[in-house]
């Protein structure tokens, strides 16, 4: 693997490192290496929550999440090789487009939720959807990352950990109450609102009247949007996790029926029987027309993370 130098293969910074654009030598294959400082891990429970990660993110393999090829340490950094997506994550393209239509917002929705899907089926919760975690490789192919909030629960098992990020947090989570699966189908309804509207459903100022929002409830929606997608936002973002819609009955919803009909759209059928879970049913073989979005981008909102 060779690093390249070029000041455009520096593809970003976060709280623990950077990220920049290497290449495989023997196949040419470019790929994004992240570099996580050792001194920047702080504590045990940071330390664990990045062994977690990286056990994690290798065991998954799903064409809508980023792959985690392999992982390697020197004596003072801790180096992640993963996909390269080059086009950018999904909150660029929302705020370079200002709003997207629901033609386009159904395109790179329903690959999100196919990848959701495939994680629940693992027994894993991503816990911080949002569009900053969702890269765009060429062909505006999705792939969900950062799984550092990710844990492994079925769906009768709660967790109790605080985290995400304020705008796309449940209520559960607001109210730091145990949680499982639901949390992110919550999520979803935020991300799906937010590919249409350009913001998320509750915003504000301070961070007390954006939680104020949420437990209220209150969705406003703009106008010209058809009854399906509301109906779906609606049966998503509702306050009783029993009474959420299940990511499978979304696939089945009228609003993606619409779509599937539309684009003449064919599911993959499940596997008959799997020995080991590798790739989980996605449920379109294709998610739609891909659509035409505009090249400039605008810098990124600074994430609200919760504490463990």
């Amino acid at each position: 693997m060779e690093f390249i130098t070029t000041r455009e293969a520096n593809l970003g910074k976060g709280s623990y490192g950077e990220v920049q654009l290497a290449r495989h030598k023997s196949t040419g294959i470019q790929i994004a290496v992240k570099k996580i400082e050792k001194a920047s891990l702080s504590s045990s429970k940071i330390k664990e929550t990045l062994i977690r990660e990286i056990r994690i993110q290798k065991q998954l393999n799903h064409e809508y999440i980023c792959r985690l090829y392999t992982s390697f340490e020197d004596k003072t950094t801790i180096y992640l090789a993963l996909e390269y997506a080059s086009k950018g994550n999904l909150f660029y393209l929302i705020r370079k487009e200002k709003n997207l239509s629901e033609d386009t917002a159904f395109y790179f929705f329903i690959q999100v939720c196919s990848g959701i899907y495939y994680l629940h089926k693992q027994g894993l919760i991503h816990r911080d959807i949002k569009p900053e975690n969702i890269l765009i490789k060429e062909g505006n192919i999705i792939k969900i990352c950062d799984f550092g909030w990710c844990v492994q629960s079925d769906h009768m098992q709660q967790r109790n950990t605080f985290c995400g990020t304020l705008e796309y947090m449940a209520p559960e989570m607001i109210q730091n109450k145990n949680h499982n699966h639901t949390l992110d189908i919550w999520s979803l309804g935020i991300l799906l609102y937010e590919l249409v509207h350009g913001r998320a459903p509750f915003t504000g100022v301070h961070p007390r009247e954006i939680s104020d929002k949420i437990m209220r409830g209150q969705i406003r929606f703009k106008p010209g949007l058809s009854n399906e997608y509301k109906d779906l936002v609606n049966k998503i973002l509702v306050y009783e996790t029993t009474e959420r819609l299940p990511l499978i009955k979304v696939f089945d919803h009228p609003w993606v029926k619409n779509f599937e009909k539309k684009y003449n759209l064919s599911k993959q059928p499940p596997p008959k029987k799997e020995k080991k879970k590798k790739s989980g049913p996605c449920p379109y073989s294709r998610p739609g027309p891909r659509p035409r979005l505009s090249k400039d981008a605008r810098p990124a909102r600074k994430a609200a993370k919760g504490t463990a």
